[in-house]
């Protein structure tokens, strides 16, 4: 029985193999509610006879496990409790594990494969995007995060005075 809803669990153990990640958006949480994109693993439930059926997107809960790993997971007919998911085996390992099984994982995995490099070659575009001219205020941040608040303070006076004054003249030169 369900504590909240007072209705009869539909849940029940379930096998499921993971064949694919992918990107989807989900809805955000707090005040925002802007949608948010998150990696997600594809899965097909298996039948008794080994099959995988049509493929399904699982949000963030089955993010970390293994292409082509075979999970059995309290499952209904709409949702999944990710907490109870247990590997079993992979996929081509299995007894009734229908024929050419092994090429689907290897197809499987290629695919996560190559999306997650899709990711990363993004990540790494989008740092690569911001202004090299900043990488060279870190020894300034270093700095300043080191230092007590009038240290902070100091090094902030200077920088402005340098941005407000085109660094006509050099830090520390005594005008008399």
């Amino acid at each position: 029985m369900n504590p909240k809803t007072d209705q009869p669990d539909d849940f029940k153990p379930t096998l499921f193999v993971v064949v694919s990640r992918t990107q989807t958006s989900i809805p955000g949480k707090g005040k925002s509610k802007r949608t948010r994109k998150v990696v997600a693993s594809v899965v097909c439930r298996l039948d008794d006879a080994g099959t995988p059926g049509e493929r399904e997107i699982y949000g963030t809960a089955l993010q970390h496990k293994a292409v082509g790993g075979v999970y059995q997971i309290e499952a209904s007919a709409t949702s999944m409790r990710s907490a109870t998911a247990r590997y079993i085996d992979r996929f081509d390992n299995l007894e009734n594990a229908p024929e050419g099984a092994a090429q689907m994982v290897v197809q499987w995995q290629l695919q996560a494969r190559a999306f997650e490099l899709e990711l990363t070659a993004a990540k790494r575009e989008r740092d690569e995007a911001k202004p090299l001219a900043l990488d060279c205020l870190r020894p300034i941040l270093t700095a300043y995060n080191r230092t007590n608040f009038n240290g902070r303070l100091a090094i902030e006076v200077l920088v402005l005075n340098y941005l407000r004054t085109s660094g006509a003249h050099k830090f520390g030169d005594d005008e008399d």
